[in-house]
């Protein structure tokens, strides 16, 4: 059994997957009502665990402000924060279905991304979306409807798994008209399912010269060592060496080891077992290429990875021919109908008998800019 199926450490970074909604401040101040529904925000996932997010509430007008925090950005392999700003939008949609579930209605307005350097807080936070809550001062009476439970139910259970899935195990055609309609609710966003062979193969093959693009890039891999650390650790971001199936002892050579050396050609041939052996892969893309398209992608993006939860079924991300731009244009063309569009995502997705532990999560006081 993986080493990543052991049992809870003692880094009080995972304490935040343990929230529970009978928590729930139903008779304190608005203020407490609006930081509780933080609670969800944060287990959102984000690349490398970087959690590039913060927020602001307004006890005045009952807002929740959610901003891009640019001191997490990976400068490399993200150089135009668009993986960032889809992280944030990943944390509104746990926000926005958080307060749906307690029975809140809200209102959100999206808001233009400034140039760096140019914001009301800070030079290195941008305001991306603002959230209202109409009925704060009202009891919470949770939500009725079933689909709303289930995926919100999700949240504390969804785990990035890079172990191998059940190639055998199909996924119904229920479940992929699903996620269809799922995609098709926000702007600009489509999404694209393969389970034939042989383009899976061909998917598989652009994975595999990202691996070995990125991983020939010193700065690249630097930049990844400096997130991933040992598993007894008491960092709250970043990815702890069980996420990848290491041992303790090999967890804490692991740095060092991505540092150092060029592995690119081991990890795309991983890589590409687990593309073509997974039963399903996704791409997440948009038809716009900018902030909002961005944030959007973070909306679909969460709402399917839960609602897969929610159905039992693992995700995990290859997102290596999206992160070199001129393979992105290639993985474009292999999607018909889409060749000029934006590939965003590129997930795999199955069943799976492996139990994964979540990555640690900062407190909402570390995410929170203040009170206004």
């Amino acid at each position: 059994m993986p080493l990543s199926t052991k049992k809870d450490t003692d880094n009080k970074g995972l304490e935040p997957w343990k929230i529970s909604e009978t928590l729930f401040p139903s008779y304190d101040k608005p203020f407490d009502k609006l930081k509780f529904f933080l609670n969800y925000a944060i287990l959102a996932p984000s690349g490398h665990n970087t959690q590039p997010w913060a927020f602001r509430i307004s006890t005045d007008d009952n807002t929740i402000h959610l901003y891009a925090d640019r001191t997490r950005a990976l400068s490399v392999v993200d150089p135009d924060d668009r993986e960032l700003i889809i992280s944030c939008g990943s944390a509104l949609f746990n926000l926005q279905l958080a307060i749906s579930y307690f029975g809140y209605r809200f209102e959100t307005s999206m808001l233009p991304l400034r140039p760096k350097g140019e914001d009301t807080v800070d030079n290195s936070h941008d305001l991306l979306a603002t959230v209202r809550i109409i009925d704060i001062h009202k009891k919470p009476e949770k939500t009725k409807d079933e689909e709303i439970k289930r995926v919100f139910n999700s949240i504390t259970l969804r785990r990035t798994n890079r172990f191998r899935f059940d190639e055998g195990k199909e996924i119904s055609q229920e479940v992929l008209s699903n996620l269809q309609s799922i995609a098709h609710k926000y702007d600009s966003v489509w999404l694209h399912i393969e389970k034939n062979k042989e383009e899976k193969e061909r998917i598989a093959k652009l994975i595999t010269e990202g691996d070995i693009i990125q991983m020939s890039n010193k700065k690249l891999r630097r930049e990844l060592a400096s997130w991933v650390h040992a598993n007894r650790n008491h960092l709250r971001d970043g990815m702890p060496g069980y996420a990848f199936g290491f041992g303790d002892i090999l967890s804490l050579v692991g740095p060092f080891v991505i540092r150092t050396f060029d592995f690119g050609k081991g990890q795309a041939a991983k890589d590409k077992e687990l593309a073509t052996g997974s039963p399903i892969l996704i791409v997440i893309g948009t038809n716009s290429d900018n902030t909002h398209s961005w944030i959007n992608t973070g909306l679909a993006m969460s709402n399917i990875l839960l609602y897969l939860k929610s159905e039992n079924i693992w995700s995990s991300y290859l997102n290596q021919p999206i992160e070199v731009p001129h393979l992105r244009k290639r993985l474009a063309t292999l999607i018909r109908g889409h060749s000029d569009k934006n590939p965003q995502l590129l997930l795999r997705i199955g069943y799976s008998d492996i139990e994964v532990l979540p990555t640690p999560r900062r407190s909402i006081e570390q995410t929170m800019l203040g009170e206004e």
